[in-house]
């Protein structure tokens, strides 16, 4: 493998880059690396604090309401009483700490969204000039150079395209999720004119090109992959290239047939809340209540992808699947019930 502890993934939401850190982390497990997945949203996050962050958003939504003589009574109040939290200046401390733990220790950590995303995406929420933006990241390029750090951008050709195919995908829920948290920002104020879909897709077309500018004057090594295609044997194999490791791979050989795991599981004493778990593409895809890969970690234990959560199918003592584990990090387990 090259010479790196940061491995950062990035791209526009549903690029794939949490489900490649995801895998990308396992495969360098399996090759002996001491290697960690700092999800983009884990809590506590090592760099960032979102709660935080959004305060920072409402607050500079408040002040550029009062800046165009939009302000109402509410708006004042929380300026009156609010002071936007000094987030980025922690998050370059945070980056200090990470860098000088993760040198000591010997980790590889791969990140996703934390370099680009998370924090580029706030100010652009906020308006903040291109300069400000370029200046924060060459500083975190700064900090974080003595862990010889690289960057693997997962981009599309066509950006309305990609966002929706990513809303297609996670559906109408997603959706307005997204476009609630753009709604609230002085970005999307400055255009109230638009309709929100068109707003959106500013506010993402507008971030791809500030991605474009950045890249082009860090000094750092970025690997660009296009996955327009949705070719994911051809991008794994260029990221184990890029990384020489060996190519990423999923495996999926559980304790049980992939026919014994599939099915409908119900949380218990509540009959509205089901799993259901089918098999695709030859693997486990969980398709309610939100469809999400599981792919293989362990004996009868599966990963969700995209996120830190697991699946553990918990069998009887005549080998039948009985009962889903669902894992969630710092939350109580909850336990489904096979149909």
């Amino acid at each position: 493998m090259i010479n790196t502890q940061l491995i950062l993934l990035e791209g526009l939401s549903g690029s794939g880059k949490s489900f490649t850190s995801q895998l990308l982390t396992m495969q360098l497990q399996r090759n002996e690396h001491l290697a960690e997945w700092v999800y983009e949203e884990q809590v506590p996050h090592p760099v960032y604090n979102r709660q935080q962050l959004d305060q920072m958003i409402a607050i500079a939504l408040c002040r550029h309401r009062l800046d165009n003589g939009q302000a109402t009574i509410w708006d004042r109040l929380k300026l009156f009483s609010y002071k936007a939290p000094c987030c980025y200046q922690k998050a370059l401390d945070h980056w200090q700490k990470l860098v000088a733990q993760t040198r000591l220790n010997g980790n590889v950590l791969v990140m996703d969204g934390g370099f680009f995303q998370t924090p580029l995406l706030t100010l652009l929420a906020m308006e903040s000039s291109d300069e400000k933006m370029l200046a924060y990241s060459l500083e975190v390029a700064k900090i974080i150079a003595p862990l010889n750090p690289i960057v693997i951008h997962l981009y599309q050709d066509d950006v309305a395209q990609a966002i929706n195919d990513n809303f297609s995908r996670r559906g109408d829920e997603f959706r307005h999720y997204i476009q609630d948290r753009i709604r609230l920002t002085p970005f999307a104020n400055s255009r109230s004119a638009l309709k929100i879909d068109q707003v959106t897709l500013e506010f993402f077309q507008h971030y791809m090109q500030i991605i474009n500018h950045i890249s082009r004057q860090l000094p750092l090594a970025i690997k660009e992959i296009n996955n327009s295609d949705g070719d994911w044997q051809r991008c794994n194999a260029m990221i184990a290239g890029f990384l020489e490791i060996p190519v990423l791979q999923e495996s999926c050989q559980p304790l049980n047939p992939l026919s014994d795991l599939a099915g409908r599981y119900q949380l218990a004493g509540k009959s509205d809340d089901v799993f259901n778990i089918i098999i695709e593409n030859e693997g486990l895809t969980l398709t309610s209540p939100s469809r999400l890969r599981l792919f293989h970690k362990q004996d009868n234990l599966f990963c969700v992808e995209g996120t830190l959560n697991e699946c553990c199918f918990v069998k009887d003592q005549d080998n039948k699947v009985t009962q889903l584990n669902y894992k969630m990090p710092g939350i109580q387990t909850v336990e489904l019930i096979k149909l």
